[in-house]
Protein backbone atom coordinates (compact mmCIF):
# COMPACT_ATOMS: atom_id res chain seq x y z
CA UNK A 1 0.00 0.00 0.00
CA UNK A 2 1.29 3.46 -0.86
CA UNK A 3 2.43 5.99 1.69
CA UNK A 4 0.17 9.01 1.95
CA UNK A 5 2.02 12.22 1.07
CA UNK A 6 1.27 15.61 2.52
CA UNK A 7 0.72 16.83 -1.03
CA UNK A 8 -0.35 14.49 -3.84
CA UNK A 9 0.00 16.14 -7.28
CA UNK A 10 -2.89 15.97 -9.70
CA UNK A 11 -2.31 13.41 -12.46
CA UNK A 12 -5.36 14.09 -14.59
CA UNK A 13 -5.84 11.77 -17.52
CA UNK A 14 -6.44 13.79 -20.65
CA UNK A 15 -8.20 10.71 -22.00
CA UNK A 16 -11.02 11.30 -19.54
CA UNK A 17 -11.79 14.61 -21.25
CA UNK A 18 -11.88 12.87 -24.62
CA UNK A 19 -14.18 10.18 -23.28
CA UNK A 20 -16.46 12.84 -21.82
CA UNK A 21 -16.83 14.35 -25.28
CA UNK A 22 -17.62 10.99 -26.86
CA UNK A 23 -20.20 10.30 -24.16
CA UNK A 24 -21.83 13.72 -24.65
CA UNK A 25 -22.15 13.03 -28.38
CA UNK A 26 -23.69 9.64 -27.64
CA UNK A 27 -26.23 11.33 -25.34
CA UNK A 28 -27.35 13.45 -28.27
CA UNK A 29 -27.58 10.39 -30.52
CA UNK A 30 -29.70 8.64 -27.89
CA UNK A 31 -32.12 11.55 -27.57
CA UNK A 32 -32.52 12.37 -31.27
CA UNK A 33 -32.66 8.82 -32.58
CA UNK A 34 -33.76 6.42 -29.82
CA UNK A 35 -36.12 8.69 -27.89
CA UNK A 36 -37.42 11.15 -30.51
CA UNK A 37 -37.64 8.89 -33.57
CA UNK A 38 -37.98 5.52 -31.84
CA UNK A 39 -41.76 5.67 -31.30
CA UNK A 40 -42.54 6.41 -34.94
CA UNK A 41 -39.68 4.40 -36.45
CA UNK A 42 -39.00 1.36 -34.22
CA UNK A 43 -35.82 0.59 -36.18
CA UNK A 44 -34.12 3.11 -33.89
CA UNK A 45 -35.00 1.16 -30.75
CA UNK A 46 -32.65 -1.61 -31.83
CA UNK A 47 -30.20 -3.30 -29.40
CA UNK A 48 -27.16 -1.81 -31.18
CA UNK A 49 -28.18 1.79 -30.48
CA UNK A 50 -29.34 0.87 -26.98
CA UNK A 51 -26.05 -0.81 -26.15
CA UNK A 52 -23.98 2.10 -27.44
CA UNK A 53 -25.93 4.89 -25.74
CA UNK A 54 -28.05 3.71 -22.82
CA UNK A 55 -25.24 3.82 -20.22
CA UNK A 56 -23.84 7.19 -21.28
CA UNK A 57 -25.19 9.19 -18.32
CA UNK A 58 -23.70 6.68 -15.88
CA UNK A 59 -20.30 7.06 -17.56
CA UNK A 60 -20.63 10.85 -17.53
CA UNK A 61 -21.35 10.93 -13.79
CA UNK A 62 -18.58 8.44 -13.04
CA UNK A 63 -16.09 10.60 -14.90
CA UNK A 64 -17.17 13.59 -12.81
CA UNK A 65 -16.64 11.69 -9.57
CA UNK A 66 -13.20 10.50 -10.67
CA UNK A 67 -11.97 13.87 -11.94
CA UNK A 68 -13.27 15.85 -8.94
CA UNK A 69 -11.42 13.65 -6.46
CA UNK A 70 -8.33 12.57 -8.41
CA UNK A 71 -5.19 13.91 -6.76
CA UNK A 72 -7.06 15.17 -3.69
CA UNK A 73 -7.01 12.13 -1.40
CA UNK A 74 -5.09 11.94 1.91
CA UNK A 75 -3.73 15.48 1.76
CA UNK A 76 -2.97 17.43 4.94
CA UNK A 77 -3.84 20.68 3.13
CA UNK A 78 -6.47 20.73 0.39
CA UNK A 79 -6.66 24.13 -1.29
CA UNK A 80 -8.00 22.64 -4.54
CA UNK A 81 -10.95 21.08 -2.71
CA UNK A 82 -11.78 24.37 -1.00
CA UNK A 83 -11.75 26.11 -4.37
CA UNK A 84 -13.90 23.47 -6.00
CA UNK A 85 -16.37 23.80 -3.15
CA UNK A 86 -16.66 27.57 -3.64
CA UNK A 87 -16.97 27.31 -7.43
CA UNK A 88 -19.17 24.25 -7.92
CA UNK A 89 -22.66 25.74 -7.76
CA UNK A 90 -21.82 28.60 -10.11
CA UNK A 91 -19.79 26.34 -12.42
CA UNK A 92 -22.92 24.25 -13.04
CA UNK A 93 -25.58 26.94 -12.79
CA UNK A 94 -24.33 29.78 -15.00
CA UNK A 95 -24.10 27.69 -18.22
CA UNK A 96 -27.49 26.14 -17.42
CA UNK A 97 -28.97 29.61 -16.96
CA UNK A 98 -27.66 30.64 -20.38
CA UNK A 99 -29.21 27.51 -21.94
CA UNK A 100 -32.57 28.14 -20.29
CA UNK A 101 -32.57 31.76 -21.47
CA UNK A 102 -31.98 30.53 -25.04
CA UNK A 103 -35.00 28.25 -24.71
CA UNK A 104 -37.08 31.14 -23.37
CA UNK A 105 -35.96 33.39 -26.23
CA UNK A 106 -36.96 30.75 -28.80
CA UNK A 107 -40.42 30.43 -27.24
CA UNK A 108 -40.93 34.21 -27.11
CA UNK A 109 -39.77 34.53 -30.73
CA UNK A 110 -42.31 31.93 -31.86
CA UNK A 111 -39.59 29.53 -32.96
CA UNK A 112 -40.57 26.58 -30.74
CA UNK A 113 -42.61 23.82 -32.40
CA UNK A 114 -42.29 21.09 -29.81
CA UNK A 115 -45.97 20.82 -28.84
CA UNK A 116 -47.34 19.81 -32.28
CA UNK A 117 -44.14 17.86 -32.98
CA UNK A 118 -44.71 15.78 -29.84
CA UNK A 119 -48.03 14.60 -31.28
CA UNK A 120 -46.47 13.80 -34.66
CA UNK A 121 -43.54 11.91 -33.10
CA UNK A 122 -45.64 10.37 -30.27
CA UNK A 123 -43.17 11.72 -27.70
CA UNK A 124 -45.34 12.99 -24.84
CA UNK A 125 -42.58 14.51 -22.70
CA UNK A 126 -41.49 16.74 -25.58
CA UNK A 127 -44.79 18.62 -25.48
CA UNK A 128 -45.54 18.80 -21.76
CA UNK A 129 -42.21 19.47 -20.00
CA UNK A 130 -41.89 23.14 -20.83
CA UNK A 131 -44.18 25.54 -18.96
CA UNK A 132 -47.32 26.44 -20.94
CA UNK A 133 -46.73 30.15 -20.27
CA UNK A 134 -42.99 30.55 -19.62
CA UNK A 135 -41.80 33.65 -17.81
CA UNK A 136 -38.37 35.11 -17.15
CA UNK A 137 -38.67 34.76 -13.37
CA UNK A 138 -39.77 31.13 -13.64
CA UNK A 139 -36.97 30.36 -16.10
CA UNK A 140 -34.36 31.81 -13.72
CA UNK A 141 -35.88 29.87 -10.81
CA UNK A 142 -35.76 26.70 -12.90
CA UNK A 143 -32.07 27.07 -13.78
CA UNK A 144 -30.89 28.19 -10.34
CA UNK A 145 -33.04 26.20 -7.89
CA UNK A 146 -35.68 23.88 -9.32
CA UNK A 147 -33.22 21.88 -11.41
CA UNK A 148 -31.41 20.76 -8.24
CA UNK A 149 -34.52 19.59 -6.39
CA UNK A 150 -35.03 15.79 -6.49
CA UNK A 151 -37.87 14.73 -8.75
CA UNK A 152 -38.87 18.38 -9.33
CA UNK A 153 -38.91 17.94 -13.12
CA UNK A 154 -42.64 18.21 -13.87
CA UNK A 155 -41.84 21.60 -15.39
CA UNK A 156 -38.43 22.17 -16.94
CA UNK A 157 -37.02 24.67 -19.39
CA UNK A 158 -34.41 22.05 -20.35
CA UNK A 159 -35.42 18.52 -19.24
CA UNK A 160 -32.07 17.08 -20.33
CA UNK A 161 -30.43 18.80 -17.34
CA UNK A 162 -31.90 16.44 -14.74
CA UNK A 163 -28.41 14.98 -14.23
CA UNK A 164 -27.34 18.25 -12.58
CA UNK A 165 -29.07 17.11 -9.40
CA UNK A 166 -26.57 14.26 -9.15
CA UNK A 167 -23.71 16.52 -10.25
CA UNK A 168 -24.30 19.13 -7.55
CA UNK A 169 -25.30 16.98 -4.57
CA UNK A 170 -22.83 14.26 -5.50
CA UNK A 171 -19.93 16.68 -5.81
CA UNK A 172 -20.78 18.39 -2.52
CA UNK A 173 -20.88 14.99 -0.81
CA UNK A 174 -17.49 14.12 -2.32
CA UNK A 175 -15.93 17.39 -1.20
CA UNK A 176 -17.10 16.65 2.35
CA UNK A 177 -15.60 13.16 2.20
CA UNK A 178 -12.32 14.54 0.84
CA UNK A 179 -12.08 17.08 3.66
CA UNK A 180 -12.65 14.36 6.27
CA UNK A 181 -10.73 11.49 4.70
CA UNK A 182 -7.93 11.65 7.28
CA UNK A 183 -10.43 11.44 10.15
CA UNK A 184 -13.06 9.05 8.80
CA UNK A 185 -12.59 5.99 6.62
CA UNK A 186 -13.18 7.26 3.06
CA UNK A 187 -14.06 3.75 1.90
CA UNK A 188 -16.82 3.29 4.47
CA UNK A 189 -18.10 6.82 3.89
CA UNK A 190 -18.19 6.34 0.12
CA UNK A 191 -20.05 3.04 0.51
CA UNK A 192 -22.68 4.61 2.76
CA UNK A 193 -23.04 7.63 0.48
CA UNK A 194 -23.25 5.42 -2.60
CA UNK A 195 -26.04 3.35 -1.03
CA UNK A 196 -27.91 6.54 -0.10
CA UNK A 197 -27.65 7.94 -3.63
CA UNK A 198 -28.69 4.58 -5.10
CA UNK A 199 -31.80 4.53 -2.93
CA UNK A 200 -32.82 8.00 -4.16
CA UNK A 201 -32.02 7.42 -7.84
CA UNK A 202 -29.87 4.41 -8.79
CA UNK A 203 -27.93 6.08 -11.59
CA UNK A 204 -26.82 8.91 -9.27
CA UNK A 205 -24.48 6.59 -7.35
CA UNK A 206 -22.23 6.58 -10.45
CA UNK A 207 -20.57 9.81 -9.28
CA UNK A 208 -19.73 8.16 -5.94
CA UNK A 209 -18.34 5.10 -7.72
CA UNK A 210 -16.09 7.37 -9.79
CA UNK A 211 -14.63 8.76 -6.58
CA UNK A 212 -14.15 5.21 -5.27
CA UNK A 213 -12.16 4.35 -8.40
CA UNK A 214 -9.88 7.33 -7.91
CA UNK A 215 -9.33 6.41 -4.24
CA UNK A 216 -8.56 2.78 -5.06
CA UNK A 217 -6.10 3.88 -7.71
CA UNK A 218 -4.48 6.43 -5.39
CA UNK A 219 -4.00 3.81 -2.68
CA UNK A 220 -2.55 1.31 -5.17
CA UNK A 221 -5.30 -1.27 -4.92
CA UNK A 222 -5.96 -1.19 -8.67
CA UNK A 223 -2.33 -1.42 -9.78
CA UNK A 224 -2.17 -5.19 -10.15
CA UNK A 225 -5.55 -5.46 -11.85
CA UNK A 226 -4.79 -2.64 -14.30
CA UNK A 227 -1.34 -4.05 -15.08
CA UNK A 228 -2.89 -7.45 -15.81
CA UNK A 229 -5.55 -5.89 -18.01
CA UNK A 230 -2.94 -3.78 -19.83
CA UNK A 231 -1.19 -7.01 -20.89
CA UNK A 232 -4.42 -8.57 -22.15
CA UNK A 233 -6.21 -6.48 -24.77
CA UNK A 234 -8.79 -9.23 -25.17
CA UNK A 235 -9.77 -8.70 -21.55
CA UNK A 236 -10.28 -4.98 -22.19
CA UNK A 237 -12.48 -5.84 -25.15
CA UNK A 238 -14.42 -8.30 -23.00
CA UNK A 239 -15.25 -5.61 -20.46
CA UNK A 240 -16.42 -3.21 -23.19
CA UNK A 241 -18.57 -5.90 -24.81
CA UNK A 242 -20.07 -6.71 -21.42
CA UNK A 243 -20.94 -3.01 -20.93
CA UNK A 244 -22.54 -2.93 -24.39
CA UNK A 245 -24.60 -6.07 -23.74
CA UNK A 246 -25.73 -4.81 -20.34
CA UNK A 247 -26.96 -1.55 -21.86
CA UNK A 248 -28.68 -3.34 -24.74
CA UNK A 249 -30.56 -5.66 -22.36
CA UNK A 250 -31.37 -3.16 -19.61
CA UNK A 251 -32.95 -0.38 -21.68
CA UNK A 252 -35.86 -2.40 -23.16
CA UNK A 253 -36.57 -3.75 -19.67
CA UNK A 254 -36.63 -0.28 -18.10
CA UNK A 255 -33.61 -1.09 -15.91
CA UNK A 256 -31.12 1.27 -17.52
CA UNK A 257 -30.76 3.49 -14.44
CA UNK A 258 -29.76 0.54 -12.25
CA UNK A 259 -27.54 -0.99 -14.94
CA UNK A 260 -25.77 2.25 -15.94
CA UNK A 261 -23.38 2.40 -12.92
CA UNK A 262 -22.27 -1.20 -13.58
CA UNK A 263 -21.81 -0.54 -17.29
CA UNK A 264 -19.85 2.62 -16.45
CA UNK A 265 -17.42 0.62 -14.31
CA UNK A 266 -16.98 -1.87 -17.15
CA UNK A 267 -15.96 1.03 -19.40
CA UNK A 268 -13.78 2.81 -16.85
CA UNK A 269 -11.47 -0.11 -16.06
CA UNK A 270 -10.29 -0.73 -19.65
CA UNK A 271 -9.74 3.00 -20.13
CA UNK A 272 -7.50 3.21 -17.06
CA UNK A 273 -5.54 0.15 -18.23
CA UNK A 274 -5.18 0.75 -21.96
CA UNK A 275 -2.43 3.08 -23.15
CA UNK A 276 -3.62 2.89 -26.81
CA UNK A 277 -7.13 3.88 -25.74
CA UNK A 278 -5.73 6.74 -23.67
CA UNK A 279 -3.60 7.96 -26.58
CA UNK A 280 -6.59 7.89 -28.92
CA UNK A 281 -8.79 9.85 -26.52
CA UNK A 282 -5.94 12.30 -25.85
CA UNK A 283 -5.62 13.35 -29.49
CA UNK A 284 -6.44 16.93 -30.42
CA UNK A 285 -9.82 16.19 -32.05
CA UNK A 286 -10.94 14.17 -29.02
CA UNK A 287 -9.76 16.89 -26.65
CA UNK A 288 -11.71 19.48 -28.63
CA UNK A 289 -14.78 17.25 -28.42
CA UNK A 290 -14.16 17.05 -24.69
CA UNK A 291 -14.25 20.86 -24.48
CA UNK A 292 -17.67 20.73 -26.11
CA UNK A 293 -19.06 18.09 -23.74
CA UNK A 294 -21.07 20.34 -21.41
CA UNK A 295 -22.17 22.76 -24.15
CA UNK A 296 -23.41 19.77 -26.19
CA UNK A 297 -25.68 18.76 -23.33
CA UNK A 298 -26.90 22.34 -22.92
CA UNK A 299 -27.82 23.11 -26.54
CA UNK A 300 -29.60 19.91 -27.56
CA UNK A 301 -33.02 20.88 -26.13
CA UNK A 302 -33.06 24.33 -27.83
CA UNK A 303 -32.20 22.58 -31.12
CA UNK A 304 -34.87 19.94 -30.53
CA UNK A 305 -37.75 22.35 -29.88
CA UNK A 306 -36.85 24.63 -32.76
CA UNK A 307 -35.03 23.18 -35.77
CA UNK A 308 -35.79 19.49 -35.21
CA UNK A 309 -39.45 19.92 -34.35
CA UNK A 310 -40.00 22.49 -37.09
CA UNK A 311 -38.32 20.34 -39.73
CA UNK A 312 -40.36 17.28 -38.76
CA UNK A 313 -43.60 19.26 -39.01
CA UNK A 314 -42.54 20.70 -42.38
CA UNK A 315 -41.89 17.19 -43.69
CA UNK A 316 -45.30 16.07 -42.47
CA UNK A 317 -46.94 19.06 -44.17
CA UNK A 318 -45.19 18.21 -47.41
CA UNK A 319 -46.22 14.56 -47.17
CA UNK A 320 -42.56 13.54 -46.91
CA UNK A 321 -42.39 12.42 -43.30
CA UNK A 322 -40.66 9.05 -43.68
CA UNK A 323 -37.73 7.16 -42.21
CA UNK A 324 -35.11 8.54 -44.60
CA UNK A 325 -36.09 12.19 -44.27
CA UNK A 326 -36.57 11.99 -40.50
CA UNK A 327 -33.13 10.42 -40.23
CA UNK A 328 -31.60 13.25 -42.25
CA UNK A 329 -33.24 15.76 -39.90
CA UNK A 330 -31.83 13.93 -36.86
CA UNK A 331 -28.34 13.91 -38.42
CA UNK A 332 -28.58 17.63 -39.24
CA UNK A 333 -29.83 18.27 -35.70
CA UNK A 334 -26.78 16.50 -34.28
CA UNK A 335 -24.45 18.58 -36.43
CA UNK A 336 -26.31 21.72 -35.41
CA UNK A 337 -25.77 20.77 -31.76
CA UNK A 338 -22.03 20.58 -32.41
CA UNK A 339 -22.09 24.03 -34.03
CA UNK A 340 -24.23 25.36 -31.20
CA UNK A 341 -21.84 23.91 -28.63
CA UNK A 342 -18.94 25.63 -30.38
CA UNK A 343 -20.86 28.93 -30.26
CA UNK A 344 -21.50 28.28 -26.56
CA UNK A 345 -17.78 28.13 -25.70
CA UNK A 346 -17.57 31.85 -24.78
CA UNK A 347 -20.19 31.19 -22.09
CA UNK A 348 -18.00 28.36 -20.79
CA UNK A 349 -14.93 30.60 -20.80
CA UNK A 350 -16.75 33.43 -19.02
CA UNK A 351 -18.08 30.99 -16.42
CA UNK A 352 -14.59 29.67 -15.70
CA UNK A 353 -13.20 33.20 -15.34
CA UNK A 354 -16.02 34.16 -12.97
CA UNK A 355 -15.53 31.03 -10.85
CA UNK A 356 -11.77 31.50 -10.68
CA UNK A 357 -12.22 35.13 -9.67
CA UNK A 358 -14.76 34.16 -7.03
CA UNK A 359 -12.38 31.56 -5.57
CA UNK A 360 -9.57 34.13 -5.41
CA UNK A 361 -11.89 36.65 -3.78
CA UNK A 362 -13.10 34.21 -1.12
CA UNK A 363 -9.93 32.18 -0.50
CA UNK A 364 -7.09 34.30 -1.83
CA UNK A 365 -4.52 33.21 -4.43
CA UNK A 366 -3.84 29.53 -4.94
CA UNK A 367 -0.78 28.36 -2.93
CA UNK A 368 2.27 27.42 -5.00
CA UNK A 369 2.66 23.69 -5.54
CA UNK A 370 5.83 21.66 -5.52
CA UNK A 371 6.90 20.15 -8.85
CA UNK A 372 4.85 17.02 -9.55
CA UNK A 373 6.50 13.67 -9.64
CA UNK A 374 6.50 11.75 -12.93
CA UNK A 375 3.41 9.52 -12.92
CA UNK A 376 3.61 5.85 -13.70
CA UNK A 377 1.53 3.68 -15.95
CA UNK A 378 -0.37 0.68 -14.55
CA UNK A 379 2.56 -1.50 -15.64
CA UNK A 380 5.00 0.65 -13.66
CA UNK A 381 6.60 2.49 -16.60
CA UNK A 382 6.80 6.25 -16.61
CA UNK A 383 4.41 7.92 -19.00
CA UNK A 384 4.22 11.49 -20.30
CA UNK A 385 1.90 13.81 -18.42
CA UNK A 386 -0.09 14.37 -21.62
CA UNK A 387 -1.17 10.74 -21.60
CA UNK A 388 -2.55 11.13 -18.10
Amino acid sequence: MRQYPSEFPSQRLLALDGLRGVVALSVIAFHFFYEVLGRTFPVYTNPLLAGLTSSNVGIFLMLSGYVLTDGNWRLAVKPRVHRQLVKRYFRLTLPMLASVLVVLALVWAGLSYHVPASELLQVEWLGNKLAAEPTLSDAIFDATIRVYLPYADDVSYNPFLWTMQSELWGSLALFGILLLDRKLSPYATLMVMGALFFSVRPISCSIILGALFSLLRHDGYLDAALAEMARKPWLQGGYLIAAFCLGALALPMGLQEAAAPIAAMLVMLPLLASQPMQRLLSTRPMQFLGQLSLPLLLVQFPVLISFTSGAMLWLAGMGSFNLLNATLVAICSTLLCVLGAFAFLPVEAATKRFCSGLARLVLGPMPQRSAPATPSSPSGRSVPAASR
